[in-house]
């Protein structure tokens, strides 16, 4: 028992002993920082005083090193200075930052030249914040302007633009503008009045962007709501009808929905050319009056409602029955006298199948370079030996064949069929595609038209 005990009492003397080494070799040079931290710009020479302590017995040279990012920033990287026993100095680390900006950390360590190991490291750091920030921003509409509020802080004189930009709650920009500034070094306190465009009662972003380092602030201001309507007529007469026009206009910056306004005309009038339909009337003693509903109207727009009083309906009657006679005809002249495409098939037995194409050319029109283009599905297949004299080009895809003729021109009056066989891979019914011809006309108009699509059973 007294052996363990006379153990354990050498190895805390040999521990305590070691410690106190350790602990002694450590405290032989020391470093002291003043300041630890510095903000400043770029392009400027900063300096760290570093205390150096050397608590030695006896003179010591000792060894400055700075080390971190952007060793090139450090002048010099590295010193020596002999301190004697018990004494210490200040020595200069400078830097000169120069090109990146945000917080840098950097170790100084201070070592002896003789004995590496007794040594010491401290930390200091460069503060490079960009060269102006937006501290605060604020923005209130008052009659269709905007006052704004800026505080800036500028690291130094700065002569730049300041970029309004508004947007609405959709992420829309509505309004830019560009505001010259001169900034002076500290702080800035801007205030500016601009003009708004006609805007919405909503909410609004307004970002103030620095354009010298793309600094920016955000706020936000809000359009109170006006509800402003007002209304002007118009009235042309003549001795064959008055025609009048009431105009709606929305003067504030609200969408306005379902607006009604009543127009009340004379007993017996005749009254046509409505522009608005009127959602209802009724007949009194007063006349017929007329009940116009606008379901939406935009802030700045204008609605019109219009209508005419004819005092010679049986004119308007007939000509309107001339006009519908002549559109009717002319529909019916453009229809008979259009080239058409058809397609149909005829079914020859088991798989195989008779395609025709028919194109009619009226009495019009001069088709010049005719082109026919017909596809067929890819559970299909064209038996190339039916083929007569006009033989097409087939292309084949993965959508299925394509058969393309160049038929030249065809006169007015002329009639072309063009037929080919094909032979289907499955039972049942399926859908032929369109078949197109394209033409010019004799002025080198290009047109093209279609056939209709058929179902193979």
């Amino acid at each position: 028992m007294k052996k363990m005990s006379f153990s354990v009492f050498v190895f805390l003397i040999v521990f305590t002993s070691i410690i106190a080494s350790g602990l002694a070799i450590e405290e032989k040079i020391k470093i002291e920082v003043n300041p630890e931290n510095i903000t400043t710009d770029t392009e400027n020479m900063i300096t760290f005083m570093i205390n150096i302590i050397n608590n030695q017995e006896q003179e010591d040279k000792i060894s400055v090193e700075v080390s971190g990012p952007h060793p090139y920033w450090i002048i010099p990287y590295k010193s020596f200075v002999t301190l004697d026993a018990n004494s210490s100095k200040e020595v200069g680390v400078n830097l000169y930052p120069r090109g990146d900006r945000g917080t840098f950390t950097y170790n100084v360590e201070a070592s002896s030249d003789t004995n590496p190991e007794i040594s010491d490291i401290a930390n200091i750091k460069i503060d490079i914040p960009p060269v102006v920030i937006v501290k605060s921003i604020s923005a209130a509409e008052s009659d269709g302007a905007l006052n704004i509020d800026l505080e800036l802080d500028s690291l130094r004189f700065l002569s730049t633009e300041i970029i309004l930009e508004i947007k609405n709650k959709a992420g829309q920009i509505v309004s830019t503008q560009i505001l010259p500034v001169n900034i002076r070094k500290g702080l800035n306190e801007i205030s500016e009045t601009i003009n708004l465009p006609d805007l919405t009662a909503e909410s609004y972003t307004l970002r103030a962007k620095i354009k010298a380092n793309d600094e920016e602030g955000i706020t936000s201001f809000d359009i109170e709501p006006i509800h402003n309507i007002t209304q002007s007529m118009k009235t042309i007469s003549t001795p064959m009808y008055k025609e009048v026009t009431i105009y709606v206009h929305n003067r504030g910056n609200v969408i306005e929905k379902n607006y009604e306004l009543f127009q009340t005309t004379e007993p017996g009038s005749f009254v046509t050319g409505l522009i608005t339909a009127p959602s209802g009337c009724f007949d009194d003693e007063k006349g017929r009056t007329c009940r116009y509903s606008i379901d939406r109207l935009e802030p700045g727009a204008t609605a019109r409602i219009s209508y005419r009083i004819e005092y010679w309906p049986t004119y308007v009657e007939i000509a309107a029955a001339i006009i519908i006679i002549v559109v009717v005809v002319v529909f019916f002249f453009l229809r008979a006298t259009k080239p058409t495409i058809k397609k149909r098939y005829i079914k020859k037995g088991g798989n195989i199948h008779n395609i025709i194409l028919e194109i009619k050319n009226p009495f019009l029109h001069h088709m010049k370079n005719v082109i026919i283009r017909d596809w067929i599905s890819p559970l299909a297949s064209v038996i190339r030996e039916e083929f007569g004299v006009l033989k097409p080009v087939l292309k084949k895809s993965e959508a299925g064949t394509e058969l393309i003729w160049k038929l030249g021109d065809i006169k007015p009056k002329e009639h072309r069929f063009l037929n080919y066989k094909i032979k289907t891979a499955v039972q049942g019914s399926f859908k032929m595609p369109r078949a197109s011809a394209r033409f010019l006309t004799p002025k080198g108009k290009k047109y093209r038209i279609f056939s209709q699509s058929i179902v193979i059973e």
